[in-house]
């Protein structure tokens, strides 16, 4: 039996603690051969962190990095509930400042391994 891994995902943006906009991000493929390889063993590091960006190209399967990333934190936390799993950052003021047109999860600092990215309209980050 062979089934392709379907994974979505749902961004939210927060704006000094008020939600802003809401988007649907898509798992990219490399993110898609992370999880299964993930399922196997641990051969790579978990996603780690969040990345914005001021990328306006629209996201697709391909994509492995930002089109033009502002900048990347940390996750402040990862929870997984049932077959959820939440990952959420924090970029203070002064960090990734501009215009943010896109977003993406990975699992290092820099490079790495991208799981999923979403583009949207813009939020003007101070």
């Amino acid at each position: 039996m062979q089934e392709d891994l379907k994974a979505t995902g749902k961004v939210y943006f927060y704006k000094n603690n008020v939600l802003v906009k809401t988007s649907t991000n898509i798992v990219v493929s490399v993110g898609k051969n992370f999880i299964i390889n993930r399922m196997k063993d641990v051969t790579q590091n978990v996603m780690s962190h969040m990345a914005i960006g001021s990328g306006q190209i629209y996201q697709n399967i391909a994509n492995t990095s930002l089109v033009a990333e502002l900048a990347r934190v940390a996750l402040t936390s990862t929870t997984c509930v049932g077959n959820t799993i939440t990952y959420e950052a924090t970029f203070l003021a002064g960090v990734g400042t501009g215009s943010v047109h896109e977003c993406a999860i990975f699992n290092a600092g820099s490079g790495g391994t991208m799981l999923a990215r979403t583009t949207f309209d813009q939020i003007d980050k101070a």
